[in-house]
């Protein structure tokens, strides 16, 4: 199952007891965790999750100075948090075709206009020499765009025109490898493509580097436009970039640069940060996995259940914790439903069911598997540090999955001596400083919130 493009990891193992025992497949995606696909992998430390969190909260980005350095406050004025909300890589799309018109205008900022005092043609972005050689292609899916074929076309800027250049169908997987899945949910993806040709005779070896600079410009300003239209961006990492220049026809003075993946997205999404996602299946990687496992084993050893994690989790010893591993939410069901029955298993049903939109939850439900994530992670011990008089780390959490553990690791905190809660009133305690930001989860990004979950997992270590 590793052999396939799209899978980082996995591991197979039976769950249940005969003779309703299944295999059961759990899988890593090559996408998973937002890790970028050109991510270089010469420190493959920093591939555990717990490690990139880490990085990314030293964010050696910011330079560093002394204390005594000079500084100015920059007057600001009341700024809204909406030009940050509307430019954010939207992952999920509706399935609803989208309008030729509406795509129309989604293309424009990226053509040109010809003006009576200038000799070239004038655009919305930057070029070096005003030369722009960087070219956009468009890989539309089948039925996504009103009035196109599936298929790749050329967008022609003086023309405000798509080309189609090849009608014919593409294994997704050979052409954006680790972005597959992402990908096949989308309408339509945007490949920026640098014509060498066109700007190498003035500009020599920093051709590239110009071309590189123009894809960002048009990128950045598609991303910033294309919420007035309902539509959301991804930016994609790497390319099978032989199969890409064989479906566009391109030679090698051509260089592919960079590209978006995007479709439909409801208004409110471009409203607040990373929108509640919609329920997704994975049918399709599923389904491709299925496929390919069918070629290489026999039927009774391929899996019948798949399960998509963002990491397998390890032992002590580094290797895999099969007991670790959270039951499907798909073999979940089939549990009986158990009510939660004492005081603490209500309170923190009640807890989940608000942080995870859920109208009933069994005693025995798996956090992760009926829908939570690392920021649905951080909501609920927010609440859960807001509710109860007890220090429950984020490890704590982490390990314990089912409502059950949970309950049970509160109930033994709530008994050890240093807790308040003898009586029935819950004074939740006073918050460390890493643990007062909890509280304001909800307002922080995506980068703020690994921050924050490293920052807590090593004053846990310390």
């Amino acid at each position: 199952m590793s052999q396939h493009p799209a899978i980082r990891e996995a591991v197979v193992t039976a769950v249940g007891a005969a003779p309703q025992q299944q295999l059961v497949a759990y899988v890593v995606p090559e996408s998973a965790g937002d890790q970028s696909a050109d991510e270089p992998s010469a420190d493959l430390a920093l591939h555990h999750p717990l490690a990139k969190l880490a990085f990314k909260q030293e964010r050696r980005g910011l330079r560093r100075f002394a204390d005594e350095t000079i500084s100015v406050d920059l007057p600001l004025a009341e700024e809204s948090p909406q030009p940050y909300l509307r430019r954010q890589s939207y992952r999920q799309f509706l399935p609803a075709p989208i309008a030729l018109k509406t795509f129309s205008q989604f293309l424009s900022p990226l053509k040109s206009i010809e003006l009576a005092e200038s000799p070239l043609p004038k655009y919305r972005y930057a070029s070096a020499g005003s030369l722009y050689p960087v070219q956009t292609y468009v890989h539309v899916k089948p039925g996504r765009i009103e009035g196109l074929a599936a298929g790749f076309y050329y967008y022609h800027p003086a023309n405000h025109r798509l080309l189609l250049l090849e009608a014919q169908t593409f294994d997704s997987a050979t052409l954006y490898g680790s972005n597959q899945a992402l990908v096949e949910e989308s309408a339509f993806s945007l490949i920026f493509v640098g014509c060498l040709a066109a700007i190498a005779p003035l500009y020599a070896d920093q051709a590239r580097d110009f071309c590189l600079l123009e894809a960002g410009y048009m990128s950045q300003l598609l991303m910033e436009t294309a919420p007035d239209r309902d539509l959301g961006l991804c930016p994609l990492g790497k390319f099978g970039v032989e199969s890409l220049q064989q479906a566009l026809g391109l030679d090698s003075e051509y260089e592919i640069l960079h590209g978006l993946a995007g479709g439909g997205i409801d208004p409110s999404w471009s409203q607040q940060w990373q929108a509640p996602q919609q329920a997704r299946s994975g049918s399709s990687l599923t389904t491709a996995l299925q496929e390919f496992l069918a070629q290489k084993l026999p039927t009774y050893m391929v899996p019948t259940t798949y399960q998509l994690l963002e990491a397998l989790p390890l032992s002590v010893n580094g290797k895999v914790d099969r007991q670790a591993l959270p039951l499907p939410s798909s073999l979940m069901a089939e549990l009986p439903f158990v009510a939660p029955s004492t005081k603490v298993e209500v309170v923190i049903a009640t807890i989940w069911q608000d942080v995870l939109h859920l109208e009933t939850v069994s005693l025995h439900a798996n956090f992760f598997a009926v829908g939570g994530n690392s920021l649905a992670a951080m909501q609920a011990l927010s609440q859960l540090h807001q509710t109860f008089p007890i220090d429950l780390s984020i490890r704590q959490f982490f390990t314990a999955q089912t409502l059950a553990e949970q309950a049970a690791v509160v109930e033994s905190l709530l008994a050890e001596p240093s807790s308040t809660a003898a009586g029935d009133t819950i004074q939740p305690i006073q918050s460390t400083a890493p643990q007062a930001l909890l509280s304001q989860v909800d307002d922080l990004s995506e980068q703020d919130v690994d921050a924050l979950l490293s920052q807590m997992l090593a004053e846990e270590d310390s």
